[in-house]
């Protein structure tokens, strides 16, 4: 029998590559389409699956969000997050949801088939660079994964305005506060993120949304 595909992503043409690749594989089949994570579930009461490819990122209900209730309403369904985001957080918060794999869609034809191949035998499947990333980040037991709710107003204040270029002085002056402590809550900034520069804490406020 062959493996039942469904390949969630709000991208027809990133549906229609992964299709066409896993096409390829004798003994994969995709049985199924979906644009978003309540699509999915939807999906789910129709067709049988036994492989999700999940985006991270879909309108109304996420990857991470549908993979959190698809692992009490499916358990026996194995999920791969599909992502393009090199980034611990997302590799985690995946994880977490209960995510059997994460693949990077730059990912080739081999590397889907191993992942495909291996989540469905329940085991847990993650390429090179991911497992490299999750080893650096677990091995640390400083290695922490920050989130906007880990940030002080003050500190969100000054990331935002740090990412829209302004200087020290008039950051200083639209807040009401002196240079220095502009400089102390960029360095605590650059701590706190675990990133080294400007770009690094101009890349986390994009990614959770910050400054919009």
């Amino acid at each position: 029998m062959k493996t039942r595909i469904l390949i969630a992503d709000d991208h027809k043409i990133v549906q229609e590559g992964m299709a066409s690749i896993i096409s390829q594989h004798p003994d994969f089949e995709v049985v199924g389409f979906a644009l978003n994570g309540n699509e999915v579930i939807k999906r789910l009461e129709q067709i049988q699956v036994d492989i999700i490819l999940m985006d991270i990122s879909m309108p109304e209900l996420d990857g991470i969000q549908a993979t959190q209730i698809l692992q009490k309403s499916h358990p026996h369904i194995g999920i791969i997050m599909l992502s393009m985001y090199h980034e611990a957080f997302y590799i985690k918060k995946a994880i977490e949801a209960g995510a059997q794999g994460y693949l990077l869609k730059t990912a080739g034809k081999t590397i889907v088939y191993q992942a495909i191949q291996s989540v469905n035998k329940g085991i847990p499947f993650y390429p090179d660079e991911v497992r490299d990333l999750l080893f650096d980040i677990f091995r640390s037991n400083t290695a922490e994964i920050v989130t906007p709710d880990d940030l002080t107003d003050r500190e969100k204040e000054v990331l935002i305005l740090i990412t829209k270029e302004y200087s020290t002085r008039e950051i200083a002056d639209k807040l009401f506060i002196s240079t220095h402590t502009v400089d102390s809550h960029r360095k605590n900034l650059l701590s706190k993120l675990q990133v080294k520069n400007v770009v690094g804490l101009a890349k986390f406020a994009m990614q959770h949304g910050l400054g919009k």
